[in-house]
């Protein structure tokens, strides 16, 4: 009889010590950002930063960044709900005179939800990921783009474009 306590006892004892992790941690995949290095066209093999970045979608009145960026690598969101995200990508050349230069750029895509638990849901990948630069005129800010890998964007460590200025 005292065997049979001591079973149910630790079955018991089991089973309450188990928790249920309910809780998204900020290491569990969400969906990628395009990840977004900045080169410098004269020499392509350098990073030259970016000075007062910032971007907007097309139909957005407010920019992505609370502060512009000043820096060689910048990540943003691409739509989820869409097959297209187009971005102003807008610098301000000289902060004294406020000249700000602007240029489209059209992010087309396909999307994939992947399911990666009950508490973190779902997560978006973008297959066939392809970038058009609109060039208006020659005095552009963007004097070229690079789609540097695969284009897949499934993680934030990997570069997804190269964009020359």
């Amino acid at each position: 009889m005292k065997k049979h306590h001591l079973i149910i006892i630790g079955i018991l004892f089991l089973l309450t010590s188990c928790q249920h992790n309910d809780i998204c941690t900020e290491n569990q995949p969400a969906t990628p950002k395009l990840v977004i290095k900045f080169y410098d066209y004269d020499f392509p093999d350098h990073l030259k930063a970016v000075d007062n970045f910032n971007a907007k979608e097309i139909n957005s009145e407010e920019f992505y960044y609370e502060n512009n960026k000043s820096d060689t690598i910048v990540k943003i969101p691409l739509q989820t709900t869409e097959n297209q995200t187009i971005y102003y990508f807008v610098i301000h050349k000289d902060q004294e005179e406020e000249e700000e230069k602007s240029q489209q750029i059209i992010f087309n895509y396909t999307t994939e939800e992947i399911y990666i638990n009950r508490p973190c849901g779902f997560k978006n990948t973008f297959a066939d990921f392809q970038v058009d630069l609109i060039e208006e005129n020659p005095e552009d800010w963007i004097k070229d783009i690079e789609i540097p890998h695969e284009n897949t964007i499934d993680d934030e460590n990997t570069t997804h474009l190269y964009i020359y200025h």
